[in-house]
């Protein structure tokens, strides 16, 4: 498909009972986006669902865009569902170039069942080296969790920076439910994973500590409070 690449205004309006279900494919109000704009819409009570795992850059589902180039998403919120394996996020599924999300919320549910999941409430996942993320006055108070998977990656804000990513993360509440599953190699935290090569800057950014479990099912130690303003997280090892 050819990426939109205009600028979508919603006008506050409300697109409710998007419903999407199917394999290999990329998923969202928008699949592809390059260079655009999405602003001042809600995607509400909508169901996108990948009945297969595969080609990351493929096997993409988001609420609102499932792979975006150079793009920016504002005032956007949704209570949408994401189910199965691939790569999810509640704004983007997969980011590429410079990507800007401000004043977002995502409050829907994000279900992987199998697969390598990387699973995030704004970003599942930044592409390949030379994307910068960043995400300001935004909040999740939804739903993440990877049931039956190994080397799966879910996080309330991203679910994981890939190698040469630059995250940048300002003012930023994390409030939801995250739960890995009962399996080595399943990770759950504000941000999935960090390879090494990533840098990510934090400024005012608050996570709470409810519900957060690592796969053994204890809690992750890297939430519950403020994360020190001007934090250069450190890369996962």
């Amino acid at each position: 498909a050819v990426p939109f690449a205009g600028t979508f205004d919603g006008q506050g309006y409300t697109i409710t009972g998007l419903f999407q279900v199917g394999a290999a494919r990329r998923m969202g109000l928008f699949d592809t986006t390059s260079g655009a704009t999405v602003q001042n819409v809600k995607v509400q009570k909508s169901y996108f669902r990948l009945n297969e795992a595969g080609d990351v850059n493929l096997c993409v589902n988001s609420a609102v865009i499932g792979y975006g180039i150079n793009t920016t998403v504002k005032n956007v919120s949704s209570n949408a569902f994401l189910a199965n394996g691939g790569v999810m996020g509640g704004m983007i599924g997969q980011a590429q170039g410079t990507t800007n999300i401000e004043n977002c919320w995502f409050s829907g549910e994000m279900n992987g069942a199998w697969g390598n999941v990387r699973a995030g409430g704004m970003v599942g996942m930044g592409n390949a080296s030379g994307t910068t993320i960043n995400i300001t006055n935004c909040l999740f108070t939804g739903r993440g969790s990877a049931t039956f998977n190994t080397n799966a990656y879910v996080g309330g804000i991203i679910g994981i920076g890939n190698y040469s990513n630059t995250l940048n993360i300002k003012n930023t509440l994390v409030a939801g439910n995250l739960n890995g599953a009962a399996f080595k190699g399943t990770n759950v935290s504000a941000i999935g994973w960090l390879p090494g090569g990533g840098k990510t800057t934090v400024e005012n950014v608050y996570v709470t500590n409810e519900a957060y479990k690592n796969s053994d099912g204890t809690s992750v130690a890297t939430v519950g409070g403020k994360i020190k303003t001007g934090t250069v997280v450190s890369v996962a090892q």
